[in-house]
């Protein structure tokens, strides 16, 4: 045992010489260098830091907390988007337009046809007159939600059952 807390510098030099024998007695049994290990060592803590954040990450976007506080907007940040079951690319795409405040603008100020004549003539654009209306819905909950996330469901829900209509259509053209 040296004892490196008195002014005796032959006590450091001791302690720096029994170091490096001990270093090079590693080096010579495992052909590791001390900056290797080190290395290896501080790879190792990265990631199981990272493998930490990564499962409080999943635990926080997958599962709603029953915690409400956990649930709550902090001011600074934008709402973003629950995964309904894979649905990263709706959030995705959704957030993108989200962001273009012009198109927030649009689908803000939307509002759907009050009159009769105004009324979709087509299959495609009835289909569309409810995606509109909640996205709408969406983006007002993205704008003044006091939550960290809100839901889309609904305009997930509506967008699955106009690409299986138009699955649907594109059969009965195909076959009389």
């Amino acid at each position: 045992v040296i004892d490196l807390t008195g002014d005796d510098k032959d006590d450091l030099q001791r302690a720096i010489a029994l170091s490096l024998e001990e270093s090079s007695r590693a080096f010579r049994e495992t052909g590791i260098t001390d900056e290797e290990q080190a290395i290896s060592r501080v790879l190792e803590a990265s990631i199981a830091e990272n493998k930490a954040s990564l499962k409080r990450t999943h635990t926080e976007v997958w599962s709603d907390s029953p915690n409400p506080y956990d649930r709550k907007r902090v001011d600074t940040c934008s709402v973003g988007l629950k995964n309904v079951g894979n649905t990263c690319w709706f959030s995705a795409v959704i957030q993108s337009l989200f962001n273009l405040l012009e198109f927030q603008r649009l689908v803000l100020n939307y509002s759907p046809p009050a009159q009769v004549h105004d009324l979709p003539r087509t299959q495609k654009e009835h289909r569309n007159l409810p995606f509109m209306q909640e996205l709408r819905n969406l983006f007002s909950l993205m704008v003044g939600s006091k939550r960290k996330y809100v839901d889309p469901s609904r305009a997930v829900e509506i967008l699955k059952d106009a690409f299986k209509s138009s699955e649907a259509q594109q059969v009965c053209l195909i076959l009389p």
